[in-house]
């Protein structure tokens, strides 16, 4: 939805995106207005901020974390990096 320039936190968006990968968007709708998963969200929410995720993306490479965007090449220098480290505890 992001790369057609709609809010997601507009309830038709959010429901226009699910039709779209075949949810049940009367469940979905109802869901929503109820906040059947608000606590539960809040719960995941609170976990990530406890782990230190504050960003979104957050990705994971190994031992390495990096939130937010970035770019490509910066992806593959930290695979890299993180190869050589196994391959060196490997050897060692």
């Amino acid at each position: 939805m992001w790369q057609e320039g709609k809010d997601i936190g507009d309830i038709d968006t959010v429901l226009t995106a699910a039709a779209r990968v075949g949810l049940d968007t009367a469940k979905l709708d109802a869901a929503l207005a109820q906040h059947t998963y608000a606590e539960r969200t809040v719960a995941a929410i609170q976990q990530a901020r406890d782990i230190g995720i504050t960003n979104t993306p957050t990705i994971f490479l190994g031992r390495t974390r990096i939130n937010g965007w970035t770019y490509y090449e910066v992806l593959q220098s930290v695979m890299a990096q993180e190869r050589a480290k196994q391959q060196e505890a490997v050897a060692s």
